[in-house]
This record gives structure tokens, sequence and C-alpha cells, in this order.
């Protein structure tokens, strides 16, 4: 497995996944980047859990013939102040949003 190290919540759903399908994994590279992640996976050093709409364009999405487990949706909330909003914090809330509306 590639992983982010921990606290990750792939990792965590990745690996319980495993376990539960009582599939035997270990883990050949962690980084702290998506960078590192992704290059250890196209060095093929192992396989990722990531999101599938944004996987990077130069990796694929493992087949279902890999017998790989389902890992689940995960939601993001995005949570701000009450009051005292300030303009770049309401800016970037609302570039979130309008990202996130397109997946």
């Amino acid at each position: 497995m590639i992983l982010y190290p921990p606290p990750s919540i792939s990792r965590v759903m990745a690996l319980a996944a495993l376990e539960q399908a009582g599939i035997p994994w270990r883990i050949a590279c962690t980084s702290g980047s998506l960078t590192g992640l992704v290059a250890a996976a196209q060095a093929g050093l192992g396989v990722m859990a990531h999101s599938r709409k944004l996987i990077p364009k130069s990796l694929l999405e493992c087949p279902p013939s890999q017998h790989l487990p389902r890992l689940g949706e995960v939601e993001f909330v995005l949570l701000r102040a009450r009051r005292g909003l300030r303009a770049p914090v309401a800016e970037l809330s609302a570039a979130i949003v309008a990202k996130a509306e397109h997946f």
C-alpha cells in the first residue's frame, strides 16, 4: 500500500477495508504529499487509496478484477464561524463550495 501517514482518512478506510475483507497487506511507502504518493504509484511500489473523481491523469483506477474492496464514501463538511466572518474567509469558503459542486 502507498498511504499518507496517520492521521489520514484514506489510510484508515483502506486498511480497514483490507482487514475486513481478509486481504493481507503491507505498507510499501508513506508520504505526506500527494506528489510523493503519485510518484510511488508511478514507480510501481503499490496501490493507493484516492478519490475516484480526483485520480491524477498519470494513474489508473484498479479494475474490479483486482479483487480490492470498496472503500465507501466520505462526506466533507465546511464549518465556519457564525459571526465575524471576514472577507478572505468568506471568499475561500465560496470557492471551496463552488469547486465541490462540480463533483
